[in-house]
């Protein structure tokens, strides 16, 4: 980040070349800047992808805890949260997938929706995970359309990134929202019967000790 700033500050401050005598400098000074700004957006999209560290430490419902408070912290906004034992319902991969899926959501809120309060909801349904995503936000006009995306608004991106993830999931969801009145996803995410039963094993094994 520093290297790339240099270099846009550099490049700021180099005379404009005219046509006939570009300035080496200033060329040398645009290509750092897009060279960094590149391997900037190469970090985050690694970082982005791997597991987070407090899963395997805390689990599942603890990492999700967390991610929401240092949200709230950082914004001021008001979180509710009502998750019912997650832990063991999921393997590895989906854990993350899951939880990128709300880290996703809250961050669009906290981005986007100009909300003053939030909630997450997650229930076991038989053999699926049904969660609820609510703000009271300014919501927004879903578009059926599949616009470019370097069209859509970065709103929209966050969603398509999540449509992506619930469908790596084997899941479904819904997104309902309209001008004015806040926005509401909610998600159908399908668990095994042996990890369902493994989580129920292990939840009473707890309760034992």
């Amino acid at each position: 980040m520093i290297i790339r700033n240099r270099a846009l500050l550099g490049a700021q401050h180099t005379p404009e070349p005219t046509p006939d005598d570009l300035d080496p400098a200033r060329e040398q000074f645009d290509e750092i800047a897009s060279t960094a700004s590149a391997a900037i957006n190469e970090v985050r999209e690694i970082a982005y992808h791997l597991r987070p560290i407090h899963l395997d430490r805390l689990g599942l419902r603890s990492t999700i805890e967390a991610m929401v408070d240092r949200v709230s912290a950082a914004t001021g906004m008001t979180f509710v949260l009502d998750l019912q034992q997650l832990d063991g319902l999921l393997s590895k991969d989906a854990q993350i997938n899951l939880y990128r899926v709300l880290q996703e959501s809250v961050t669009n809120i906290s981005k986007h929706a100009h909300a003053t309060h939030a909630s997450i909801a997650i229930a076991r349904a038989d053999d699926a995970l049904q969660i609820t995503v609510r703000d009271n936000g300014r919501g927004f006009q879903p578009d059926q359309r599949k616009p470019a995306e370097s069209d859509r608004p970065a709103s929209s991106l966050g969603l398509a990134g999540i449509a992506e993830r619930v469908r790596i999931l084997g899941g479904t969801h819904v997104v309902r929202s309209s001008p004015g009145s806040g926005t509401t996803i909610e998600l159908h995410i399908p668990i095994s019967r042996d990890e369902a039963h493994a989580a129920v094993e292990s939840a009473a094994r707890g309760s034992q000790g």
